[in-house]
């Protein structure tokens, strides 16, 4: 179960990492040069989102009662959505979009570190 949130870590952050290797960030597409951000703080940005995702979703996961086995498939299936969603947004490899697609991402993976 948990392979799932070890392949978001492991996809994410690369792909984050590698597509915004230049000193300037474009916030809205590879194309933009008008709204630009300094590479140092877009990674703080989207560290903080990254966190953010990852522990709202373990407390919310350890609140959730679950008490049948449809309940923890569900419970699984939503995690799996957020992960796959997350992935899929960065890899449109716009920077604005990137924040939620990290967020997106880690909270399903926390979700899921809660649930299972």
């Amino acid at each position: 179960v948990n392979i799932m949130s070890h392949f978001v870590m492991e996809s994410v952050l690369p792909a984050v990492f590698n597509t915004y290797n230049a000193q300037q960030v474009s916030l809205y597409g590879p194309t933009n040069t008008r709204v630009l951000m300094q590479k140092t703080w877009f990674l703080v940005v989207l560290s903080i989102t990254m966190a953010i995702g990852d522990m709202s979703s373990r407390k919310l996961g350890y609140h959730i009662q679950i008490k049948s086995t449809k309940s923890f498939y569900l419970a699984l299936g939503f995690a799996l959505v957020c992960c796959t969603s997350g992935l899929y947004f960065t890899t449109l490899g716009v920077a604005a979009i990137a924040w939620f697609s990290v967020f997106l991402a880690f909270f399903g993976a926390g979700f899921n570190y809660a649930i299972a």
